[in-house]
């Protein structure tokens, strides 16, 4: 379980997380929304340590990673899975040696052992011809996925996702959100950023709207959609003009 509590982070004098809390609960999808700005993809990256809060903690199955050092902290983030809003491959490597890269960096494994094991991620994500292209070769879809099967090698817990289906069609965005759903259903947590409250909230166990630097509201899709807090209404209903609606980012 991830558990998140009292973190601030401040970026050129801006503050981007204000205090934020939050518990991601174990083996199920937490969605986090909020208008462009709230701090939700500092929010992952603070979670695998990419980015340093000022104060506050991030807890991983009963740890406090910023405490951490050295092989310890590796062991932690060898548990969760991230993907980047762009997919981050190396534009140098094909697939198949992407999708490696993180077996070859933290396992001893044989070429062999590495080969199989690669080609199996790439099956299950729909890319087993694809494995010797470049990621300039790849569509939109294809890099999600390539991203995907290289945050799922090291079989972690845990997958952290910002924004998989950003500008993509609505076919692949229901492609890459059924991946994630079956995913999520062989125990894996998952903490995933997305604007697309329509596909999301078909596979949500829980909405987590971030408003200011905050969580406003923590709640199933039933509830979150119900929500009486106006700024979670206005955010909902897809509106933006009114005094609701400004000021809404960190």
């Amino acid at each position: 379980m991830i558990e998140i509590v009292n973190l601030y982070k401040k970026i050129e004098r801006k503050i981007i997380l204000n205090g934020l809390n939050l518990r991601v609960r174990k083996g199920k999808i937490t969605i986090i929304t909020g208008l462009s700005g709230s701090g939700k993809s500092v929010l992952l990256k603070t979670i695998v340590g990419l980015i340093k809060p000022d104060s506050g903690k991030v807890i991983i199955d009963g740890k406090t990673i910023f405490d951490l050092k050295g092989s310890e902290l590796i062991k932690v983030r060898k548990k969760i899975g991230f993907l980047f809003q762009g997919g981050a491959l190396f534009d140098s490597l094909s697939v198949f040696n992407n999708v490696a890269f993180p077996l070859r960096e933290h396992t001893n494994l044989s070429e062999k052992q590495i080969e199989t094991k690669v080609l199996n991620e790439l099956r299950e994500v729909g890319l087993s011809d694809s494995a010797n292209k470049l990621p300039s070769e790849l569509s939109g879809g294809m890099i999600k996925r390539a991203a995907l099967a290289r945050a799922l090698i090291l079989k972690p817990s845990c997958l952290l996702l910002d924004e998989p289906a950003t500008g993509l069609d609505p076919v692949m965005t229901k492609i890459i959100y059924d991946m994630i759903d079956k995913i999520s259903q062989k125990g894996i947590t998952v903490l995933m950023i997305s604007h697309n409250l329509q596909e999301a909230s078909k596979i949500a166990d829980f909405f987590a709207m971030i408003c200011r630097g905050k969580i406003i509201e923590y709640n199933t899709p039933e509830k979150f959609f119900e929500s009486k807090n106006p700024i979670v209404r206005q955010f909902v209903s897809g509106q933006s003009e009114g005094p609701i609606g400004l000021d809404m980012g960190a």
